[in-house]
């Protein structure tokens, strides 16, 4: 008998994945004869922990002491107090907001509230006085002084006026 000629012919792919799928079942075996090795966790000295905690305190504290100072480059600088002009302007507007929101509720109800905050007015500085009919009075301090105004008195200048010392303010 002859020897079968050897022939430079690469494996199937059938013959491929059958060498594949002996190699990965041979793997798996040997895997499972071994008997399982003593892990342990390596443990650390602690080192590395110690390090991260002492950082991390360092750096609350460091944020601690700046909110606690306030400097002026995380605050900005401090504001001058407002002119007595300002101020009274502020206190305009706010009565008349007041007497608007009064006047709708008069408009609503036909008659006047019991309480500002039953008008929607939130200002708790604002005081309110009835006084004959749907007539009122509102009034609130500025500064030193006390500024009132009537239901009946001519807002327009009042408002002007308050505006254009706003516009002023430096």
């Amino acid at each position: 008998m002859t020897e079968p000629k050897k022939t430079d012919r690469s494996p199937s792919m059938r013959e491929s994945k059958g060498a594949l799928l002996e190699a990965a079942q041979a793997a798996v075996a040997d895997s499972r004869s071994r008997p399982p090795a003593d892990h342990q966790p390596i443990r650390s000295s602690g080192v590395g922990r110690t390090v991260f905690q002492v950082i991390m305190v360092g750096i609350i504290g460091a944020g601690a002491a700046i909110l606690i100072t306030q400097p002026s480059w995380l605050v900005g600088a401090k504001l001058a107090p407002e002119s007595r002009a300002v101020q009274t302007a502020s206190a305009t507007l706010s009565l008349v907001d007041a007497i608007s929101k009064v006047k709708a509720f008069v408009d609503l109800r036909g008659r006047l509230p019991s309480r500002l905050d039953e008008a929607g007015v939130d200002n708790h500085a604002v005081r309110f006085k009835a006084l004959e009919g749907t007539v009122f009075e509102v009034s609130v301090a500025a500064g030193d002084s006390v500024i009132s105004i009537r239901s009946t008195d001519s807002l327009k200048p009042r408002v002007v006026d308050a505006i254009l010392a706003l516009q002023r303010r430096t």
